[in-house]
């Protein structure tokens, strides 16, 4: 499926890069991990992915075409959202479950434009936050760049945003 020092991406915690597939024993049943270490999220910050979970929560590094194309997707056209907050949030969440690229891009497209227009509740910022450091993780580990430009880079297309 996924070998080491293969680029991935966990559906909830962002890009990494799978560093070993160890056994270990638990409740004396033997078990294959994927160890990825997270892009830029500490020296120590890495995830264990059980291997008869891999494919329901990985899935390798988007293109540098479709990042472009994701990149696209922030300066466009925004979406409205239903304003009701638990069915916003329902249809963020899975959208960014999803685990695809332009699904988180037309995310922070979305919710961003939401913000411009002081009309996002702190659900929304938090879900804001956590698909914009999802997408910076991607971009920065494709582009080979750290976090903080990899951010500047998403605020700055969003920033020219058509309305």
């Amino acid at each position: 499926m996924f070998k080491t020092g293969q680029k991935v991406v966990h559906h909830s915690y962002g890009a990494g890069v799978i560093t070993a597939i160890e056994e270990q024993m638990l409740d004396s049943q033997t078990r294959r991990y994927y160890v990825i270490a997270l892009t830029d999220a500490g020296k120590d910050s890495q995830l264990m992915v059980p291997e008869d979970r891999v494919s329901k929560r990985l899935r390798p590094l988007a293109s540098g075409q479709e990042l472009r194309r994701a990149m696209k997707v922030l300066s466009s056209k925004p979406r409205e959202l239903p304003t009701d907050v638990k069915e916003r949030t329902a249809l963020i969440t899975e959208r960014l479950s999803s685990r695809e690229t332009l699904r988180t891009a037309e995310v922070i497209r979305d919710l961003a434009w939401r913000h411009r227009q002081k009309r996002a509740s702190r659900s929304d910022d938090k879900l804001l936050k956590r698909a914009l450091e999802m997408l910076a993780r991607e971009v920065a580990l494709q582009q080979g760049i750290g976090m903080e430009e990899a951010a500047a880079q998403l605020q700055a297309k969003i920033a020219v945003q058509e309305t």
